[in-house]
C-alpha cells in the first residue's frame, strides 16, 4: 500500500508527512501521535479483521478502538466488505473497503516441484489457523520438515523463512507441488 501511495506521489515520511497510514492496530497508537504532531496531515487507518473468536470481551476492545482510533482519523479503510460488516457493528461513519494489492505469480514449469507445502502469512495469527496447518502435518510423516513458512512471524514450525523477496516468493509458489 506505501508503495502504492508513493506511486501516487503522496510524501510518505516521518518527518512532515502529508499522509499518515497504519495498517493495522498494532500501528495505531505510533499514526496518532504522529497526526498529533503534525494535526495538518490525513490520517487513514486500515483494519484488517475483527478476530472474534479471540475472546468474549471483543466487543470491549472494538469499542476501545472505536474511541480511541477511529473516530479521531480522517479516513477507515477495511481489508473486505467482511470486515466493513464487522466494524460497521461499532463505527457508524463510512468505511472504505481498500483490498491488499496483489502480486503478481508466474508459473514457470522450469522450476523443479521439490516443496511439499507453503504456507504465506501471518503464522501466530489466530485468525489464519495455521494452528490447523500444524495440527495436520504433525501427523504426516516427516510432514514439520516439508513445509516452508514465509511472512512476517516465526511459527516455531516446520522451515521458517522469513520475509522473502517477489523473486523468491515466486519460486517458492512454482516449486510447491
Amino acid at each position: 500500500i506505501k508503495e502504492g501511495f508513493k506511486k501516487l506521489e503522496h510524501k510518505i515520511s516521518l518527518e512532515d508527512p502529508e499522509l499518515i497510514y497504519a495498517n493495522d492496530p498494532k500501528g495505531f497508537s505510533e499514526a496518532m501521535l504522529l497526526k498529533k504532531k503534525y494535526p495538518n496531515a490525513y490520517l487513514i487507518l486500515n483494519m484488517l479483521d475483527i478476530p472474534w473468536h479471540l475472546s468474549t470481551t471483543i466487543k470491549q476492545q472494538t469499542m476501545f478502538l472505536v474511541d480511541n482510533f477511529l473516530n479521531k482519523a480522517d479516513v477507515i479503510t477495511a481489508i473486505s466488505f467482511k470486515v466493513k460488516k464487522d466494524i460497521g457493528k461499532f463505527y457508524d461513519k463510512k468505511i472504505h473497503v481498500i483490498y491488499n494489492p496483489i502480486k503478481d505469480v508466474y508459473y514457470d514449469e522450469k522450476i523443479l516441484k521439490n516443496n511439499m507445502f507453503l504456507f504465506v502469512g501471518r503464522a501466530n495469527d489466530p485468525i489464519k489457523r495455521f494452528n490447523l496447518v500444524r495440527d495436520t502435518l504433525i501427523k504426516i510423516k516427516d510432514g514439520i520438515k516439508k513445509i516452508k513458512v514465509c511472512g512476517a512471524e516465526n511459527s516455531n514450525f516446520g522451515n521458517y523463512l522469513g520475509y522473502v523477496s517477489d523473486k523468491e516468493l515466486n519460486n517458492l509458489y512454482n516449486s510447491t507441488q
